[in-house]
């Protein structure tokens, strides 16, 4: 077995909720040791978020489902950064890593004592990433984010929903883990560098930016023909038919989309109605686009007497793009899964033995699969003071008695149950 490629990287991971883990996480899939630096006060929500059975237990910051999503891999040790002891602790880990991931509100780092500058002094080739929603400059610099509401900045909230209602918010905050994932090629791109040259760097990532940067199609019509893409709901301004279209028993659907008369010949043969296909009114994809009503009730007269996954294997292999919608439960299920083996199962002490997303690529060789749980709250404590900064009992006994570190965090009230 080949060894992972960042092996040899250490991570001191800041952030919190889902944009800056998932990031850290993947770094932490790819081999590096990632170091997590907790508050014992400013708790990260996500740890105490969906825990099992909506129980919280009597440790419930070890229990939160949403935590556990984008914190594998990872080791965890508490500092107060509030205290200059924990800003110097926190420098020596700096002078022994490689790079520095946070995403606070810019000015938070300032106000800490850490920001690039001040890692430098240290550690001269650090690479440091700061990945607050708005960028490090500008004139919404100091604007606290939070992704569902980032959403809208960018423009995609606008470009969801139906035609005729108002914008709507996606399912998920999805700017967080586009946010995590462009922090990653960033700090791959500089540790390339950095073997070149000898330098580290700054990554200075905009949220709002690298969500913008996946809507280009959108960017693009505006730049050049001017238009401001509207909501569409489930069609598509240049394929017709497409949509989603009820199946055989509760809540199913079939999701449908055809770009040529190709294809829409082929789904009409499939429905049972050549004849269809040979209509004038429907010869072409904008006539198709300006009849889409007339013709998804075609479809799903058709649809609706039949099993979704059906639907998907006989227009699939006609060449007609089509795929069941599959709620979450059918994903651990699904053959297609089980040969990519794409989902891990971990057992952590606390929560249990569970399932969970592995990652999207293979490497020949080389064994992506998670190594460990998302940690406890600071379970690798004596490890990384004591084994990798040397200090001895007596020291560590110290940061815990001056609350410059903690065992345990300080739980609000709000928050305990």
């Amino acid at each position: 077995m080949k060894p992972l490629p960042l092996g040899n990287i250490r991570v001191l991971d800041l952030t919190r909720f889902w944009s800056g883990p998932y990031g850290t996480q993947i770094l932490g899939a790819l081999g590096a040791e990632v170091i997590r630096v907790e508050s014992p006060v400013h708790v990260d929500p996500t740890r105490y978020m969906l825990p099992p059975d909506k129980n919280p237990g009597e440790r419930a910051y070890n229990r939160g489902s949403y935590f556990h999503m984008t914190n594998r891999d990872k080791n965890s040790v508490v500092i107060d950064l509030q205290t200059t002891v924990g800003r110097e602790l926190l420098l020596t880990l700096v002078s022994i890593a490689d790079v520095v991931v946070e995403n606070f509100s810019a000015r938070v780092v300032g106000n800490l004592g850490i920001e690039y500058d001040d890692l430098k002094k240290v550690r001269p080739d650090v690479i440091m990433v700061s990945m607050p929603g708005f960028g490090s400059s500008g004139p919404y610099r100091d604007y606290v984010c939070f992704g569902e509401a980032l959403e809208g900045m960018t423009g995609l909230s606008h470009l969801t929903g139906n035609k005729d209602g108002p914008p709507v918010r996606s399912a998920g905050a999805f700017t967080d883990p586009a946010s995590g994932m462009w922090a990653v090629y960033g700090i791959l791109a500089a540790l390339q560098r950095r073997n070149r040259t000898g330098q580290g760097c700054q990554i200075n990532l905009s949220q709002q930016e690298g969500y913008i940067s996946l809507l280009g199609e959108l960017v693009m019509d505006f730049t050049v023909n001017g238009r401001i893409r509207k909501r569409l709901g489930n069609c598509h301004p240049n394929r017709a038919p497409q949509g989603v279209y009820r199946c055989r028993g509760n809540d199913r659907w079939v999701s449908i989309s055809v770009s040529s008369d190709k294809e829409w010949h082929a789904l009409c043969t499939a429905m049972g109605c050549p004849e269809l296909g040979k209509v004038s009114k429907f010869g072409n994809v904008l006539a198709r686009f300006r009849l889409q009503g007339e013709i998804d009730k075609l479809i799903e007269n058709w649809t609706v007497g039949l099993e979704a996954r059906y639907v998907m294997a006989t227009l699939q292999s006609m060449g007609v793009p089509c795929a069941a919608v599959a709620t979450v439960d059918e994903l651990f299920s699904d053959p297609y899964f089980e040969h990519r083996r794409f989902f891990d199962t971990v057992e952590h002490p606390e929560v249990g033995t569970f399932a969970h997303f592995g990652m999207p690529f293979k490497l020949a060789k080389s064994s992506l699969k998670s190594r460990s749980p998302a940690p406890l709250f600071a379970e690798h404590n004596r490890r990384v003071f004591c084994e990798v900064l040397g200090l001895d009992s007596q020291g560590y006994q110290q940061l815990l008695a001056e609350r410059i570190s903690a065992e345990n965090p300080v739980i609000p009230d709000d928050t305990a149950t």
